[in-house]
């Protein structure tokens, strides 16, 4: 704040003379310690971030070079070994296997590039536990940032990548389910190609929420959705949050949260 604001405030207190030049001589001093406080607050912020984002930087980078010693580690045990030709001339090449193209998260669907993945890694018979290892070197941007985010120990399992994979990208049973309800031919689909990739739809959401693909539960999960989309939202969201395993548990936290909250269910819609 400038002098002559400084010197308006001083008068409107009834301040002159010797206290007036005190009063502004004492706030200029307290601005100019507020300043430097800032100022450093702000040096060390911007020190703290270039820490972290070193840290950041070497933890990626370590974890890339064991992956690229891990990727080389895998091509060279599916090399092709040795293989007889007629006439008893054995005859010894390597190849290594095809590469698939890396995940574009502009372009790709994470679900259906993993099923891929999946498919390809069982026709070229790679033992399942090298799979996160072959799946994190086809990752780029914010797939493999969720990668490389994950505990050591957890990101070599497979099935733990791609439940973390899945997750940062939203791909969840809720998600599944809406573009199941939601599925439409599109321009250049057969009704075959349609077929397939609402059972596709249906499949991952069966399979994201954990049940059997038996009909009683098939039967109980259809009648929970049904159930959720009766109520109102704030009861929904109550029995979301309480993740019910069967439409009995439902329909018992139903009748808690109307009793605690002094309603009756037949209200609730």
């Amino acid at each position: 704040m400038d002098i002559e604001k400084l010197t308006e405030i001083g008068k409107s207190l009834g301040l002159g003379g010797e206290n007036l030049i005190k009063f502004i001589q004492e706030e200029r001093d307290v601005q100019n310690q507020i300043r430097i406080e800032q100022q450093k607050i702000e040096r060390e912020k911007r020190a703290h971030e270039r820490e972290m984002k070193a840290e950041e930087k070497e933890i990626l980078d370590k974890q890339l070079e064991l992956v690229a010693m891990e990727k080389e580690k895998s091509d060279s045990r599916q090399s092709q070994g040795e293989v007889n030709i007629s006439g008893g001339t054995s005859h010894a090449y390597r190849a290594k296997a095809p590469k698939l193209p890396h995940f574009n998260e502009g372009t790709d669907d994470l679900d259906a590039y993993l099923q891929r993945f999946e498919r390809y890694s069982r026709n070229q018979g790679w033992d399942r536990k090298e799979w996160a290892t072959n799946l994190s070197a086809l990752l780029h941007g914010k797939a493999l940032n969720i990668y490389s985010r994950m505990p050591f120990e957890e990101s070599g399992d497979y099935d733990t990548l791609k439940a973390a994979l899945l997750k940062g990208f939203q791909l969840t049973d809720t998600g599944f389910r809406d573009q199941f309800r939601s599925a439409r031919p599109v321009q250049g689909e057969t009704a075959q190609q349609f077929a397939v990739r609402l059972r596709n739809f249906l499949t991952r959401w069966v399979d994201m929420v954990g049940i059997k693909k038996t009909y009683d539960e098939l039967v109980d999960l259809m009648l929970r959705e049904q159930f959720l989309e009766s109520v109102n939202l704030e009861l929904r969201l109550f029995l979301k949050e309480r993740k019910p395993k069967n439409l009995e548990a439902m329909a018992t936290f139903a009748d808690q949260y109307a009793d605690a909250h002094g309603s009756e269910f037949g209200n609730q819609s």
